[in-house]
């Protein structure tokens, strides 16, 4: 008889051929698994991304008239509700009188206010652990390391909780209860209020697909009915470097930084010049990114595709998408050999690396936790040299202080230091090469990265852009030579 295990690989192929609709939906289900997984170890697993998710909701309620004097009392009375399911609480409301919490509870999953938020759009692909043998520990591992059980029911209830707030608040205003389900809907989105084709195209083609589609809508109808609330954020902008004495001027500035609506908060200690991010900390930034440019609105799309398929493309086309420029500086044009194991370099993690390699790490579900881990540097382990003059202690990092990384890791708020005096300077050196040199492996290119190499400190790239040279020129003469051999 034929081994078991045989047998199972040559079932399944002829189901492949067999019942190609069968493999389709298997080949699916896994890319659901994939996608389902990326997004539980990219979101949940980060205070920053519930604490963001707070300020963001209090600010579209904000736009939406929900006055900053009754939200903290609103979320305090839902949280209430919450925490005992509604038992023995009470909310009085302009048109029901007052209403149990058990009853509000109720009225609010019946009308799509709880349980329709962001969270909602986690599919639980895994099928469950059935068998008895092991069943208890099989179930906990996937409780815990797929299902990420704690991380999600904390974002759940703190979804939940801004929902039901805005609800509460809404009856107390003398809405009906379709009314205020309604509000609640317009105001913080209903996720699953979305087309087929949008659920199983788009949404699977960009993982944010449903934030874009309600939040972009909903924040250019803001700019025509509240124009005021709108101009806050420039307002702020203004009003924080209105008060700096050094304010550098807005072109001065990296382009994926004036994207995400930086706001210059003065110098640090080391001299570096320091930036607070709100592209993706307050729901109008998305407005203003869309209405930069055209480059910008593109780039921002690119960039906001789902991991394979961006990844791909940008190794493809050698492009970084959302900082706009080569991600291998030294590849010739139509040369594909070097897609996935480039010949420039970088530091990640503490290691050195070609930049390719460093792209295909943004393929693993649990990539954030890698590049969090790799941008906090926790107790130096990743360093390569003593600290310099700026503070940088490791090749192309511009080194995060302890109160930057601490303020971004749990509120989301992105103040970071950047060094605008190296940053032209490379700016300058990558339009001289894209101006005057030709792209690919040639003698100009590996010494503009060499220089930038031992500018860096990153002496095993230094070491590695001369071996190179030293490979170009070795070809040189070999061709030099075969031309003079013929020639004669």
């Amino acid at each position: 008889p034929m081994p078991p295990e045989k047998a199972r690989v040559i079932e399944a192929r002829w189901k492949a051929v067999a019942k190609p609709e069968e493999a389709a939906k298997q080949l699916s289900d896994l890319y659901k698994a994939y996608e389902s997984a990326w997004k539980r170890y990219t979101l949940f697993l980060f205070p920053e991304y519930h604490a963001r998710n707070v300020i963001g909701d209090i600010w579209l309620g904000w736009m939406h008239g929900w006055k900053p004097s009754q939200i903290g009392k609103d979320m305090f009375d839902a949280a209430k509700i919450q925490a005992k399911s509604g038992a023995q609480r009470k909310v009085r409301t302009a048109l029901y009188g007052e209403v149990s919490g058990e009853d509000l509870i109720k009225t609010a999953r019946d009308h799509g206010v709880i349980g329709t938020g962001q969270i909602s759009e986690i599919d639980d692909i895994l099928a469950p652990i059935n068998s008895e043998k092991g069943k208890s520990i099989m179930k906990k591992v996937k409780e815990h390391a797929w299902d990420l059980k704690v991380p999600m029911k904390i974002s759940e209830t703190l979804e939940n909780n801004r929902r039901l707030a805005l609800f509460i608040r809404k009856l107390k205003d003398g809405d009906t209860y379709e009314e205020a389900a309604n509000s609640v809907a317009k105001t913080l989105y209903d996720y699953g209020d979305i087309t087929p084709f949008e659920r199983d195209v788009m949404r699977r083609a960009f993982p944010f697909y449903t934030w874009m589609r309600k939040n972009l809508p909903a924040q250019v109808e803001n700019l025509v009915r509240r124009p005021g609330k709108v101009a806050a954020m420039p307002k702020i902008k203004g009003a924080f470097e209105g008060a700096q004495e050094d304010t550098p001027p807005e072109e001065t500035r990296p382009d994926w930084m004036r994207r995400e609506f930086s706001i210059y908060t003065g110098r640090g200690d080391d001299g570096q010049s320091n930036f607070a991010m709100l592209g993706s900390y307050l729901p109008t930034a998305d407005l203003f990114r869309l209405g930069s440019s055209p480059e910008d609105a593109v780039a921002g799309l690119t960039s906001s595709l789902t991991p394979p398929v961006k990844v791909a493309a940008e190794l493809a086309t050698n492009r970084d998408f959302f900082r706009d420029r080569p991600i291998d500086t030294l590849r010739e044009e139509g040369e594909w050999s070097d897609l996935l194991w480039g010949n420039e370099r970088t530091n990640y993690l503490g290691m050195n690396m070609p930049t390719t390699v460093q792209r295909l790490s943004e393929l693993l579900p649990f990539t954030r936790a890698l590049a969090t881990a790799d941008r906090m540097n926790p107790g130096g382990i990743f360093d390569e040299y003593a600290p310099t003059a700026d503070g940088q202690t490791r090749p192309y990092h511009d080194e995060m202080s302890a109160f930057q990384n601490a303020l971004k890791f749990t509120t989301g708020l992105k103040n970071y230091p950047v060094d605008l005096e190296r940053e032209a300077m490379y700016r300058l050196l990558d339009l001289r090469r894209d101006s005057s040199r030709a792209p690919g492996l040639n003698i100009s290119n590996v010494r503009s990265l060499a220089r930038r190499a031992y500018l860096e400190g990153d002496t095993e790239s230094y070491n590695y852009y001369l071996s190179l040279i030293d490979d170009i020129l070795s070809k040189a003469n070999q061709e030099i030579g075969l031309w003079n051999s013929y020639a004669r």
